[in-house]
């Protein structure tokens, strides 16, 4: 019957160092001491965090009438004025000039008047007419982008007494404003020349190109033209272009039927509500897509 030889097994302690076994030995010789000072150091801290909430306790019982003020003051508004601060959140109104009487493109009088939006932010869109007008005034749709200034006019009027009435104000907020600017707003005038007529059978004529650099196609495109004379503006007149498309160069030519004195200046300010969804043509393939 075979053996069964031991003599390799349960040979504890001989892979054990001398460094191994003494750490061993004072951790066995110390566990009471050891013991001991943890116990004290968790009293310390059970000790700190109650000194630290009997201080706070003191410290509302001290101040208890002023914080309970505070706190109603802010939950029921008692005494606190927000009224300004609020305000600073609204939009501005609207700044508008006095009602001018330029020299109509007909041979009769155009009423105009200047109306900027002070807001950064904001968009106003509203509707408009000038009364006092021999037809009382047609009312129209305007708007003005944040920050900018415009002409808002009426023509064809023999009455050169005329007040503007805006109506239906509201307005919208746009936070990226000048990313939106950036991208949609390219609109560049181009080859301008100015032909004034020396008779009352022919017109003067402006024309001129304009080319939409974004990659957006617009419903409706606005420009305004001013005539100056010796640093004076002496006549508006503006035309709508219909879907112009992105890309597109078109050209533009304005009749004047009535005699103009020497021009010296001509502003041409394109115009567009690129910030409103029903005034972008849908590219071609989406929903809406024109032909």
């Amino acid at each position: 019957m075979a053996g069964i030889n031991l003599s390799n097994n349960f040979n504890l302690g001989e892979d054990l160092t001398d460094r191994q076994l003494k750490t061993g030995y004072w951790f066995v010789t110390h566990r009471l001491a050891l013991e001991k000072w943890l116990k004290i150091i968790l009293a310390v801290l059970a000790l700190a965090v109650w000194a630290f909430v009997v201080w706070q306790v003191v410290l509302i019982i001290i101040n208890y009438n002023s914080t309970t003020i505070g706190l109603r003051r802010i939950v029921f508004n008692q005494g606190i004025d927000y009224s300004q601060y609020l305000t600073s959140l609204a939009p501005q109104p609207l700044q508008v000039s006095a009602v001018r009487v330029l020299a109509g493109s007909t041979g009769r009088a155009d009423v105009a008047a200047a109306v900027r939006n002070p807001n950064r932010y904001w968009l106003a869109v509203f509707n408009y007419r000038f009364s006092g007008l021999s037809d009382e005034g047609y009312q129209r749709q305007g708007f003005a982008l944040p920050g900018e200034e415009k002409y808002l006019f009426d023509s064809d009027s023999v009455n050169n007494a005329a007040d503007l009435e805006i109506t239906d104000l509201h307005w919208e907020k746009v936070m990226d404003f000048d990313r939106l600017k950036e991208e949609r707003f390219m609109l560049a005038i181009n080859q301008e020349q100015f032909t004034r007529s020396n008779s009352d059978a022919d017109p003067s004529i402006l024309s001129f190109e304009i080319t939409n650099q974004s990659a957006f196609s617009y419903w409706q495109v606005e420009i305004q033209t001013f005539l100056n004379s010796g640093g004076n503006l002496v006549s508006i007149n503006s035309v709508v272009l219909e879907k112009l498309k992105a890309g597109e160069t078109r050209k533009v030519d304005l009749y004047w039927y009535n005699r103009l004195p020497q021009i010296t200046g001509v502003e041409i300010v394109p115009t567009v509500n690129f910030l409103a969804d029903q005034n972008i043509i849908p590219p071609e393939g989406e929903v809406g897509e024109y032909r």
